[in-house]
């Protein structure tokens, strides 16, 4: 599955999300989401709790793909550049 220039407004209190150009599953790994986040976004994310991270990237999937299903990640792994 890819998921690439996402864009959605109706996700709360996400606007780093703006930064977000796209989700990639592993094909070595299908059962992990690879989300490519640049700029401003990122230093916004980096300052997150990874349960918000994982919440808003949740809704924002959940509301592009209409799938209401999607079921929060197990944990996040992230990259801090700071």
């Amino acid at each position: 599955m890819q998921v690439q220039s996402v864009f959605y407004q109706d996700v709360p209190d996400a606007s780093w999300l703006d930064d977000l150009s796209g989700f990639d599953v592993l094909a070595t790994r299908p059962g992990i989401l690879l989300a490519w986040l640049g700029g401003e976004g990122a230093s916004s994310m980096e300052n997150m709790t990874k349960e918000e991270v994982a919440a808003q990237c949740t809704n924002l999937l959940r509301k592009c793909l209409r799938r209401p299903d999607i079921p929060v990640p197990s944990d996040i792994i992230r990259y801090r550049f700071l």
